[in-house]
């Protein structure tokens, strides 16, 4: 439940951290839909990542799949490791969104293996190595740098 704080109409005061995880999140969605393509993906080169992991949605909803899906994937390959997780698992879901496969309960196993480090980093590797080939395959005008 949101209340508003009576000293600042636009900053308003929660009773639970999840309104206002919700609340803040929301306004940084907005915040990076006044972004354009290029600006997003800035981001994701520049490891500028939100702490609501909502840069992957907006991604995933705006970008269009020739100019992001190398930056996601390179952003995948670069961040290994445990403190990387979440954002490589909002990563992969906006990667395989553009790919025109959302995969909400994670069942694609390439994207498990791309994303995860469950079998160990050399074969997280291969596995992004494999989705380098199907977004070839499947984005043959994507960009790669």
């Amino acid at each position: 439940m949101v209340q508003t704080n009576p000293q600042s109409e636009e900053e308003p005061q929660f009773d639970h951290w999840k309104d206002e995880w919700d609340y803040r999140a929301s306004k940084t969605v907005s915040a990076f839909e006044t972004l354009s393509e290029t600006e997003l993906l800035q981001r994701v080169a520049e490891d500028r990542i939100d702490a609501f992991f909502t840069l992957w949605d907006v991604i995933g909803g705006k970008a269009t799949p020739e100019a992001a899906l190398p930056v996601l994937w390179t952003y995948l390959q670069k961040h290994a490791g445990e403190p990387y997780e979440l954002s490589r698992y909002h990563c992969a879901a906006a990667l395989f969104q553009l790919l025109g496969m959302p995969d909400p309960e994670c069942d694609n196993e390439l994207r498990k293996r791309a994303q995860w480090n469950l079998d160990g980093e050399k074969e997280r590797q291969q596995a992004l190595r494999e989705l380098k080939q199907l977004i070839q395959t499947t984005v043959p005008n994507a960009h790669w740098s």
